[in-house]
């Protein structure tokens, strides 16, 4: 009887915690005055919910690192998705024992790659030394901020994420889009 009513409790707090992190695009989430990124995915939690994980990241630095070349270094322990123990594990995952940034290199774009309000930044992710093309859609939000969204799997990136209690209590999915709000002025 006790095992009964500590899952319908456990359900009926995944159920309440899904729903209340519902929005209708991960960038609504971000702050609207700093340069900022995240990650939003799924788990679903004892066979039942689908829960939304969201992480953001308000800390990272662009720069031009050589001529024709912007470099965006992203601290892995920076992340915050509101738990911290989870923090610290996706630090783990992305950044290795060294904790190493996430970076993303690409050329920067000249007059004629920039097509009305977007352009597409065609660069490479780095997690750990590997590399990972990327093509990534910048849209002009204002005259200084852009935005992008990009939909990838975890899987093509090598990263794993473990299951939590052999899959008993959560499974992680393999999908997970990749956000942001940046600052033109904020390139170094």
């Amino acid at each position: 009887m006790r095992f009964r009513l500590f899952i319908l409790l456990a359900l009926s707090m995944i159920m309440g915690a899904h729903s209340a992190q519902a929005a209708d695009s991960p960038l609504d989430g971000l702050p609207k005055d700093k340069t900022c990124v995240g990650y939003k995915t799924t788990k679903e939690m004892f066979f039942v919910a689908n829960v939304d994980v969201v992480g953001t990241n308000c800390e990272i630095t662009m720069e031009k690192a050589e001529p024709g070349k912007i470099q965006v270094s992203i601290p892995v322990e920076k992340f915050d998705s509101g738990v911290s123990a989870r923090d610290e594990h996706v630090a783990e995952i992305l950044g290795g024992k060294e904790l190493k940034p996430v970076l993303f290199e690409s050329p920067i774009p000249g007059d004629q790659e920039i097509s009305g309000d977007s352009y597409v930044a065609r660069g490479v992710l780095i997690i750990q030394d590997r590399r990972y093309p990327m093509e990534v859609t910048f849209v002009k939000e204002s005259d200084e901020t852009f935005t992008f969204e990009v939909t990838t799997k975890l899987s093509l990136l090598e990263v794993v994420v473990p299951k939590v209690g052999l899959g008993l209590i959560a499974v992680p999915s393999d999908d997970i889009t990749l956000y942001g709000r940046v600052f033109s002025s904020h390139v170094k």
